[in-house]
């Protein structure tokens, strides 16, 4: 009997201690110098790392432009999202640093996905078809670095985010290889 595996992930990971130190390079990289970088955090533990890290101490230190958003609750809510989506335009950002765990970083993949494609979060969930039809993107998100804080959602390297509608009481997911992380 013969058994034939194949994978594709296109999110490079770099793991070990101080990692995190690389993300200045990172951003480089992907978008040059005086880059607008947009931050997410979750509202309290992850926001303490991220000035534990000196992260943004230290993108200012390589000529970068740090924004932080802290707002995100456990579960993120499509208003959340749409509110972080405003935001990212309001200051032009050309990247985001998602610092945190699943939550977090799936709530920086959906407002990535609104603030380059419109709409609203919801609009892109999956959905029974008697609901409305799924919104497709049609172009690429601003791109997103994840730093994962915690172990089990898997975020940091799938297409997937899973967003709730507090008004209906549900959670449900976007599912578009558009939300990949870098």
């Amino acid at each position: 009997m013969s058994y034939m595996f194949e994978f594709h992930n296109p999110v490079k990971i770099i793991f070990g201690r101080a990692s995190s130190e690389k993300i200045p390079s990172l951003i480089g990289l992907l978008k040059g110098e005086h880059s607008s970088v947009a931050i997410f955090t979750g509202k309290t533990a992850t926001r303490r790392l991220v000035e534990r890290m000196n992260l943004r101490e230290n993108l200012e230190q390589k000529g970068f432009i740090p924004h932080l958003f802290s707002n995100i609750e456990p579960n993120p809510s499509s208003d959340t999202i749409n509110k972080a989506a405003s935001w990212l335009k309001d200051i032009s950002a050309d990247i985001i640093v998602s610092v945190g765990g699943g939550s977090v970083i799936d709530a920086a993949k959906a407002a990535s996905l609104v603030a380059t494609n419109g709409g609203s979060a919801w609009d892109y969930v999956k959905k029974p078809e008697d609901e409305g039809p799924i919104k497709q993107p049609s172009r690429e998100i601003i791109p997103i670095i994840a730093v994962p804080t915690t172990s089990g959602t898997g975020s940091e390297v799938t297409p997937y985010s899973v967003v709730t509608n507090t008004e209906l009481e549900l959670k449900r997911p976007i599912s578009t290889p558009y939300i990949y992380p870098k």
